[in-house]
């Protein structure tokens, strides 16, 4: 039946359709426009105020009418107007909250709702600022605690979002006397009262940009995880929200925290990540990315003596879930995204831990880590994934290649070195920039680990990463150079290596079977005479004979200089230049050179000095 046009709360409320019980019906099928139910919501707000005595009978049908309110689409509840919303104001400010919970969280429910979709905000500021002034934010907490029906979200929502942010301070302020207060007063002094996660994420939001003394901020952080401590004994918690909390908080302020304080937040965490099968994967990452701020922060007390459980679970857990989403990428895309988070999170964790992850490194969860990095290798290098996980991928492989943990060791040094070099894509990846910088990086790391001749000199390792080379100054070229000259180090003399056409650079060499013994004769042909008047120009100095660290140019150049675009590696050049003019004039006897030789050496030296390299050795 249409609605007749009621003039005031009066008429509606003596209605037969509500003193029959079916005003429930009535607010949800009769209102054919939206307009008809705001106009309904405006009659339903004003009998709270003008008509008391009806309190107990309107209460559970405006609970009614602000549910369907809160399931209209966003459109509908743009049309919202301002006395609408101003009433709404009202009746969650004068409602008895100790009377009246469930609809007041209605209201806010509402509200939140209608902020989230309308342009009324600043309007709603202005109304609470002349009912509430300054204690807005104190009535969202009191709300909060009011009972415990209220929802787990309530702080999170957009009405209260918008009032923490107009006014952060007073809110963080009125939450932290609430806490106090109750500590003071309860009969335990450990206890304090039980506020959902979102509410302590929106009081940690600013933490740490409020200036506060030292005092003050570590009283405060103590509240923070004695609070923490009280919401985790509840069982349906959700720990993945507590994430946002940490997040919050610098490590200086966590270490701020006593260790018995921090010890009732880290226990639970551990626990339910030893159980998390039952997450959702979002939310399994969630909690790790807290638990591992958590541990990095604690740093240096990741110890056997404390902390350790924690960090243990976490690091397993991360590389277990990594792992598992790599090797699932091509069932599920979705997956790819998920495993560039984890190895995120593990590679900061890796990084915080530094020293100390023997603390963590136990059988199984070396075994994991282990398996992760292989699954890194494999999809590394591989051109079937995303282009961002081949990235995350090889930048956990150098982060823990690299790493001075005991994880370093020849064994595993030598397994990865393999893992890489075998692969069927590893010349392929060497063609791509990004890849073969860290590729190389891996390659060097292991070496350098390794010890004796773990690893054997492979001459297509070689041909390929000779191949890459330019002998230039690039970060990827200094790699190559100290890999090329740490592999033979470490590998051993191998005659191999020792003929001289086996340092052309820049192409794929022959098989050892088809060298044909020409000596130094290829080489100014592989010289650029533009190059080497670059690196005349801008002379390298920083570029020792030995490879080594200091050798990149990109942190070890004075200020101003920059590095030539095209020029050598006068480490790499200048001894070959050298060597083959030694060589050829040990020949000069009888004016012709060895036997077998292509070039006589006038046409050699002569050659030789058109390109420049006389210039470069003389000024060297």
């Amino acid at each position: 039946t249409p609605i007749k046009r009621i003039q005031s709360p009066q008429e509606l409320y003596s209605s037969p359709e509500c003193r029959s019980g079916l005003f429930i019906s009535f607010l949800g099928a009769g209102a054919s426009r939206v307009q008809d139910l705001f106009s309904q919501l405006n009659l339903l707000l004003k009998g709270l105020t003008e008509m008391p005595e009806l309190q107990a009978t309107l209460a559970p049908l405006l609970v009614c009418h602000l549910n369907v309110i809160q399931k209209r689409e966003p459109e509908d509840i743009s049309l919202a107007e301002t006395d609408t919303v101003e009433l709404l104001v009202d009746a969650w400010v004068d409602l008895d909250l100790r009377k009246w919970t469930e609809l007041i969280v209605a209201i806010q429910g509402t509200l939140a709702h209608i902020l989230g979709n309308s342009h009324l905000s600043n309007r709603v500021l202005a109304k609470l600022q002349s009912r509430l002034p300054g204690r807005s934010l104190w009535r969202c907490v009191e709300i909060e605690l009011a009972g415990e029906n209220t929802s787990d979200q309530s702080m999170g929502d957009p009405f209260s979002a918008m009032l923490i942010e107009s006014d952060y301070i007073s809110f963080s302020e009125q939450l932290f006397a609430i806490l106090d207060k109750h500590q003071n007063t309860a009969k335990s002094a450990q206890s304090v009262p039980t506020v959902s996660l979102p509410t302590l994420t929106a009081s940690m939001k600013h933490f740490e940009e409020v200036s506060l003394d030292p005092g003050v901020k570590k009283e405060r952080v103590g509240l923070i995880f004695r609070a923490l401590s009280q919401i985790l004994t509840s069982e349906d918690v959700d720990l993945s929200l507590l994430s946002d909390v940490l997040l919050c908080l610098n490590p200086e302020t966590i270490c701020s925290a006593g260790a018995c304080e921090l010890s009732t937040v880290t226990d639970p965490i551990q626990k339910r990540i030893e159980n998390s099968r039952d997450l959702s994967v979002p939310r399994r990452i969630k909690l790790l990315r807290g638990a591992s701020h958590l541990v990095g922060a604690l740093g240096d007390n990741v110890t056997p003596n404390g902390f350790v459980g924690l960090a243990t679970a976490s690091f397993g857990s991360l590389a277990t879930n990594a792992d598992s989403c790599l090797r699932s990428i091509k069932r599920s895309p979705l997956q790819a995204a998920q495993a560039s988070d984890l190895l995120d999170i593990l590679k900061n964790l890796w990084r915080c831990l530094s020293h100390r992850t023997e603390n963590v490194l136990s059988e199984e969860n070396i075994a994991a880590l282990m398996a992760l990095v292989r699954s890194c290798v494999k999809h590394g290098l591989s051109s079937e994934v995303p282009s961002v996980v081949r990235q995350d991928s090889l930048d956990f492989v150098v982060s823990v290649t690299s790493s001075p943990s005991n994880i370093s060791i020849p064994k595993y040094a030598t397994i990865v070195f393999q893992w890489v070099t075998s692969h069927s894509s590893f010349d392929e990846a060497l063609q791509f920039p990004y890849a073969k910088k860290k590729i190389l990086a891996i390659l060097l790391c292991c070496i350098q680990c390794a010890e004796g001749s773990q690893i054997a000199f492979d001459s297509g390792v070689w041909s390929s990463v000779l191949a890459g080379y330019q002998a230039g100054l690039s970060e990827t070229d200094s790699l190559a150079r100290r890999f090329l000259y740490e592999y033979v180090r470490v590998a051993g003399a191998d005659v191999w290596v020792c003929y001289t056409d086996r340092l052309k650079w820049g192409q794929r060499l022959e098989p050892e079977s088809s060298h044909n013994g020409d000596g130094w004769d290829w080489l100014p042909s592989w010289l650029e005479t533009s190059r080497i008047n670059e690196t005349l120009l801008d002379f390298p100095y920083f570029d020792t004979l030995v490879p080594g660290e200091e050798q990149n140019p990109a942190t070890n150049r004075s200020p101003g200089i920059h590095t030539p675009s095209g020029g050598y590696s006068t480490g790499f050049i200048l001894p070959l230049i050298l060597a083959a003019l030694e060589s050829k004039g040990a020949d000069r006897k009888g004016g012709g050179g060895k036997p077998g030789a292509t070039q006589p050496w006038p046409i050699f030296f002569q050659k030789i000095c058109d390109k420049g390299a006389m210039a470069l050795a003389l000024g060297s």
